[in-house]
């Protein structure tokens, strides 16, 4: 993913989000959602890479946690719906912004590894 919305539009950004998730549904199944492996195989490509300080079973056990984060209604895949919150929960982890306040009262900090849903 690298270079990706570089000097795009919003509208493009997000095309591009599309793309890559088409890309990886349906090799196995629906071609409207991810299963494990192919989740696996997009968060490596495009996201995380393979975790070279982890070892198998920490790395397994991270992503088992982000999948089963990530699959909100518990069907075993993730649709693109369930990919896009993950995708924007990520981003306000990134950038240290707590998106688990009442709206409006949306507030910027450093916010620690463990803080965020995601890594439970």
């Amino acid at each position: 993913m690298s270079g990706c919305c570089v000097k795009k539009s919003i509208p493009e950004c997000l095309e591009e989000l599309k793309n890559i998730f088409s890309e990886h549904a349906g090799r196995e199944g629906d071609p409207q959602k991810l299963n494990k492996n192919e989740l696996k195989t997009l968060l490596e490509a495009h996201m995380f890479g393979k975790c070279k300080e982890a070892t198998e079973e920490e790395a397994k056990k991270m992503f088992d946690g982000w999948f089963n984060t990530m699959d909100e209604n518990q069907d075993g895949e993730v649709d693109f719906y369930e990919y896009m919150v993950f995708l924007a929960a990520f981003s306000c982890f990134c950038f240290g912004i707590d998106c688990e306040t009442k709206k409006g009262q949306r507030q910027e900090k450093d916010v620690p590894l463990t803080h965020s849903r995601l890594w439970h």
